[in-house]
């Protein structure tokens, strides 16, 4: 019952600003750490405990 507030960060330029610094800073990270053989890829999409599963080998291997 609550009067409805909307916070800066759920405004659409805020949104809108946060895509295109991820364009111009961290999406360019993605094929720098690809290039150097140190990014490794899990695909989030799957079932929670098969992600944590190859978080933790990845963490694991890139430990040893």
């Amino acid at each position: 019952g609550a009067e409805l507030y909307q916070r800066d960060d759920d405004k659409p330029e805020t949104v809108k600003n946060r895509i295109k610094v991820y364009f111009e800073q961290t999406a360019p990270l993605i094929s720098y750490y690809r290039e150097h053989g140190t990014l490794v890829e899990i695909n989030g999409m799957q079932a929670i405990d098969q992600v944590t599963e190859d978080l933790l080998a990845a963490l694991k291997k890139q430990l040893s």
